[in-house]
């Protein structure tokens, strides 16, 4: 079950009494998105509707577990906290019935992780919250091979957009794998980052220029204060 992205906003199931129903969703915060990450004890988890309303707030145990309501069949969002990492945002839809989560589905970066990247788009980055990631193309014909991943998108751009329509254009890395301000797109990493984002529900526009032809997508994603959403990767469809 994949969080990071919204895809669609679907309408909440309502009980006999007019309330939407609520479900649950379970499961592990992993400390990084390797695969060999661990889960993160005693990390807060908050749900929110479509609305930003708090349909819950619970804190794992010793061994990271939670278990937290969310409305059914409907926008979520999930903000995600613990000291010593970064407060990290993801939405989706609830599922239609109680869901555990596979360990690696919700994520967040340590702070130590977080001043690495600050420390690559130096001079670009501020404070407030941040959108990164890495953007790869899904090659229609091409297959990777096992353990490999779809090839970056070198010459990608990112956007994000404000409820009102403002956009917050992205810093890129150069060929030295730090911050280039002449850069207009994602060059040799595919990374991108857009610091001092808008928070809440953001519109994320990801797209790429070829020739004199320009394609997007754009994603929904939940964007906590002072907050990250890493997005690893972007993918977009040739």
């Amino acid at each position: 079950m994949t969080l990071s992205l919204l895809y669609f906003l679907g309408a909440a199931s309502l009980g006999c009494s007019g309330e939407p129903d609520l479900v649950s969703i379970s499961g592990q915060v992993a400390d990084s998105r390797e695969q060999d990450a661990e889960a993160i004890p005693e990390v807060q988890v908050r749900t929110f509707d479509n609305v930003l309303y708090e349909v819950d707030s619970v804190v794992a145990d010793g061994r990271g577990w939670f278990e937290a309501q969310v409305v059914a069949n409907a926008a979520m969002y999930i903000e995600v906290s613990a000291p010593g990492y970064a407060t990290a945002g993801f939405a989706g839809t609830g599922p239609a019935v109680g869901t555990a989560l596979e360990l690696g589905a919700l994520w967040t970066t340590s702070d130590a992780a977080m001043e690495v990247i600050d420390e690559q788009f130096q001079d670009c980055s501020q404070d407030g919250a941040l959108v990164e990631g890495e953007v790869r193309l899904s090659v229609q014909g091409f297959t990777p091979d096992d353990g490999q991943d779809w090839p970056l998108a070198t010459s990608a751009w990112a956007r994000a957009y404000d409820a009102q329509g403002n956009a917050y254009p992205a810093c890129y890395l150069g060929e030295s794998g730090f911050y280039d301000p002449e850069a207009t797109a994602t060059g040799p990493t595919g990374r991108f980052a857009v610091y001092g984002a808008p928070t809440g529900p953001v519109t994320l526009e990801v797209g790429f220029d070829v020739a004199d032809q320009s394609s997007s997508q754009v994603f929904y994603i939940f964007v906590p204060e002072d907050g990250v959403v890493s997005l690893y990767a972007v993918y977009l469809y040739l």
